[in-house]
């Protein structure tokens, strides 16, 4: 019973950690990477640059992104991604040191260039 009981709560805590703790792709990752479109004014992307993103950028949630940075209007950098455990991703870079990339699931990661403000 007291194996039962132990197995259950690494498996909690295994899901609360994995749920709080979302996969973020580095550098290593990339294996195609492809620009779609930048906006006048926007952000030059390529491999090595985008590969620097998720090597430096965090992980902050939606709301976090949304309401704690400054997003400047306009100057987006949008391209496609291949990761190697992963299936193909979108991807945008926003000026001001925002980035996301989508996933065909639905799952979103934001990032962001500085820690999260307090909201």
């Amino acid at each position: 019973m007291r194996a039962i009981v132990t197995i259950s709560a690494v498996l909690c805590l295994f899901a609360v950690v994995s749920a709080a703790a979302p996969w973020q792709p580095s550098s290593k990752d990339i294996v195609s990477f492809s620009v779609d479109s930048a906006q006048q004014g926007g952000l030059s992307v390529d491999r090595a640059a985008f590969g620097k993103i998720l090597d430096t950028y965090h992980v902050v949630t939606r709301q976090q992104w949304l309401k704690g940075y400054s997003h400047v209007a306009f100057h987006d950098t949008t391209g496609t991604v291949t990761f190697s455990d992963r299936e193909a991703a979108t991807w945008l870079v926003r000026l001001g040191g925002l980035a996301t990339i989508a996933f065909a699931d639905g799952r979103v990661i934001f990032l962001a260039l500085s820690q999260p403000a307090k909201i």
